[in-house]
C-alpha cells in the first residue's frame, strides 16, 4: 500500500511539474495578454491523514478564460468510492472585477453516475468570490447549489472553500482554508 501511495504522489508531482514546462510563443504585436485565451487544468486528490490512509477525493477540471467569459468548463469528481461520481460541463462570466473584489458566476450541468447516484441530474449555479485585502493577501470563497433536474436528485448546497492566501512570490502562495461544508452532511 505504501508503494501505491508513493507512485500516486510521484505521478501527481510529475504532472504538476510538467504543466509549468509548457511554453508558448509571445503574443503578436498589438495584442495584450488580457485579450488572449487562458487555459487551466486542475487535478486534485486527497486522502485521510490517519490510518488506513484511504482516498477522499479525486478531482479533474479543464476550463478556459476568454476576457470576461469562462468556457468551456468541463470536469469530473469522485469521492474515492466506486459507487458515485459526477461529471459537469458549463460556462460563465466575470460579473464584477474591481480593485478590491471580483465575482465570477458559472452555470453548470452536473450528471451523477454510479450505483449510489441514481442517475441524478443537477443544474449548478457556481459562484466564486475574491476579496483583495492587500496586494499580496487575498480571499477566495466558492459556493454552489445543486438544483435537481430529476426525481432522484435532491437540492443541497456546498460551500466548497473559503481560503486566505498570501503571495510569497508570483507563483508561490501560502494559506489556509475551511473544509467543504455540504448541506447533505448537515442534515445528519
Amino acid at each position: 500500500m505504501t508503494v501505491l501511495r508513493a507512485v500516486k504522489f510521484a505521478v501527481l508531482l510529475c504532472l504538476g511539474c510538467a504543466v509549468t514546462s509548457f511554453a508558448q510563443d509571445p503574443a503578436p504585436a498589438g495584442y495584450t495578454t488580457d485579450a488572449l485565451t487562458k487555459s487551466f487544468f486542475m487535478a486534485r486528490t486527497g486522502e485521510s491523514l490517519n490510518a488506513p490512509y484511504i482516498g477522499t477525493i479525486h478531482y479533474l477540471e479543464f476550463f478556459q478564460v476568454r476576457k470576461k467569459w469562462i468556457y468551456p468548463d468541463v470536469g469530473y469528481v469522485d469521492f474515492a468510492h466506486n459507487n458515485y461520481r459526477e461529471f459537469f460541463i458549463g460556462g460563465g462570466r466575470t460579473l464584477y472585477n474591481g480593485k478590491f473584489a471580483s465575482w465570477d458566476q458559472e452555470l453548470l450541468y452536473d450528471q451523477a453516475t454510479g450505483p449510489a447516484a441514481g442517475s441524478a441530474r443537477y443544474l449548478q449555479p457556481y459562484a466564486i468570490f475574491h476579496v483583495y485585502f492587500a496586494p499580496k493577501f487575498s480571499n477566495e470563497t466558492d459556493y454552489f447549489l445543486y438544483l435537481p433536474l430529476n426525481d432522484s436528485a435532491r437540492i443541497h448546497f456546498v460551500l466548497e472553500r473559503a481560503k486566505f492566501e498570501y503571495a510569497v512570490t508570483k507563483p508561490w502562495k501560502i494559506g489556509a482554508a475551511t473544509p467543504p461544508i455540504n448541506s447533505r452532511a448537515c442534515r445528519g
